[in-house]
């Protein structure tokens, strides 16, 4: 599948060409990949809380609600640790501001079973800050998370991986679902 890049000026346009027949064009984003996915979920994070004090302020029974959190917080630990070891295992970035440095396409261990554990695992560790802050209420503001990571992180990666690795990354998609 042939891939073009033609860059003028500020705006980079990639065109995709699959059996010469249809064309997909979308132009790069100044957001693309350039805000860490850590720094976007504290920014969501701090937007529960705040919500949470001036909006919501209900909150559950601290018991139950330490529990759940602490359970989303050992499930995030868990995918994330795995997935970095992972991406050392193959000497391939994890640096997510420039998925052109990205050596290997990795498909082993928790990448069996999600094609972006990392990104999985900030958003499992906000909705254990969710119960934490006994704001369950909160939780929706999490897919303004998911959108921007789908938008402005996962679908760039998705562009790169597609031109670095053509066919072995399309067969990828084909098994391992994007998130869970």
């Amino acid at each position: 599948m042939p891939i073009s890049v033609i860059q003028s000026g500020s705006s980079t346009t990639f065109s995709v060409i699959i059996d010469q027949t249809i064309t997909f064009k979308r132009k790069m984003s100044k957001l693309d990949t350039k805000i860490p996915p850590v720094l976007v979920m504290i920014l969501i994070a701090i937007l529960m809380f705040l919500t949470n004090q001036y909006l919501f302020h209900n909150e559950l029974n601290s018991l139950a609600s330490y529990a759940l959190g602490s359970f989303f917080l050992l499930l995030s630990a868990v995918t994330g640790v795995l997935a970095v070891y992972e991406f050392y295992k193959y000497r391939t970035t994890v640096d997510p501001t420039d998925p052109g440095k990205v050596t290997r396409l990795v498909k082993t261990g928790i990448f069996t079973v999600s094609r972006n554990p990392m990104y999985l695992a900030l958003t499992l560790l906000l909705v254990s800050f969710a119960f934490y802050i006994r704001a369950p209420l909160t939780i929706p503001l999490i897919f303004l998370f998911i959108f921007y990571m789908n938008k402005y992180q996962i679908k760039p990666e998705e562009r790169v991986l597609r031109e670095k690795f053509a066919d072995e990354f399309s067969r990828y998609q084909q098994k391992v679902r994007r998130w869970i």
